[in-house]
C-alpha cells in the first residue's frame, strides 16, 4: 500500500513570479542586431543570441537547474526474509515483516538538454521531460519498528536485522520510483513550473531591454526537425 499524501514546490529563485501559458504572444518590436552563434557550453548545435540584452540558453539552464519539485510521501513497506541454510540457521522460518517510513524525491528537468532557438523577436525553448533527479531521500527517523507476521508455536530465530530493513527500503523506493513517473501529473507539475520560470526570465529581459519577444515551449524531441525547417 502507498499513499502519495503531499507535494511541495520547492524554487529558490530571485525572479518575480507571473503567470505564463504554454505560449506568450507579445507586442513586436524590431530587436537590437545581435550576434548569433553556437553555444559552446552545449553539445548539441543550438542557436542562440549571444547578446547580454536577449536570452541565452545558459540562463535559461541556470532557470531549469532551480526550478524543481519536490514530492513527500508516506509507504508501508514489506518485507520478505528467507530461511538461512546449514546447521546454524536450525529452525528458521520464512519471515514476513511490515514497517512505516517517509521520504522524499525530487522531480526537475535535466537542464544540459536543454536548447533554444531565437529567430528574430520569437524565441523557442525545448526542454526534456521531468525526470526524478538524484535518489529518493528517507527520513531516518519516520521508520517504524518492523512488525512481524504470525509466528508458529515453535521459536523462530530468522531475526530481522538492519540490513534487512535496508534491502526492503531499496525495492520498495523502486517501487515509488515508478509510481512516480508512471503517474504524468506530477511530471507535468514540474515542467509546467520550469515553464513558468523561464517565461519569468524571459519577461525580465523584455523589461529591461525593451524588446519584445513571443515564446514557445516544445519538448527536445522536436528540437532537430526544427532546424531543418
Amino acid at each position: 500500500m502507498k499513499r502519495i499524501i503531499s507535494v511541495v514546490l520547492a524554487v529558490s529563485l530571485v525572479f518575480g513570479i507571473c503567470g505564463c501559458s504554454k505560449k506568450k504572444d507579445k507586442k513586436d518590436k524590431k530587436p537590437k542586431e545581435t550576434k548569433v552563434e553556437k553555444d559552446s557550453t552545449s553539445e548539441s548545435e543550438g542557436i542562440v543570441e549571444v547578446e547580454d540584452a536577449a536570452p541565452s540558453v545558459i540562463e535559461i539552464r541556470n532557470v531549469c537547474q532551480l526550478a524543481t519539485m519536490d514530492c513527500y510521501f508516506h509507504n508501508v513497506c514489506k518485507g520478505v526474509k528467507q530461511p538461512g541454510t546449514g546447521l546454524s540457521h536450525l529452525g528458521e522460518q520464512e519471515r514476513v515483516f511490515w514497517f512505516e517510513y517517509t521520504a522524499e524525491a525530487t522531480l526537475g528537468i535535466d537542464f544540459s538538454q536543454v536548447e533554444i532557438i531565437v529567430k528574430g523577436n520569437h524565441i523557442t525553448v525545448y526542454y526534456p521531460h521531468a525526470e526524478i533527479i538524484g535518489d529518493i531521500r528517507v527520513d531516518s527517523s519516520s521508520t517504524s519498528d518492523p512488525i512481524c507476521g504470525y509466528e508458529s508455536e515453535f521459536q523462530n530465530t530468522n531475526y530481522i536485522t538492519a540490513e534487512d530493513v535496508t534491502a526492503a527500503l531499496g525495492d520498495a523506493n523502486e517501487e515509488i520510483r515508478q509510481q512516480i513517473l508512471n503517474d504524468r501529473s506530477f511530471t507535468m507539475a514540474a515542467e509546467m513550473r520550469a515553464e513558468e520560470l523561464i517565461g519569468n526570465y524571459i519577461d525580465q529581459i523584455m523589461a529591461q531591454s525593451g524588446v519584445e519577444y513571443t515564446y514557445e515551449f516544445k519538448y527536445i524531441e522536436d528540437y532537430q526537425a526544427d532546424l531543418l525547417k
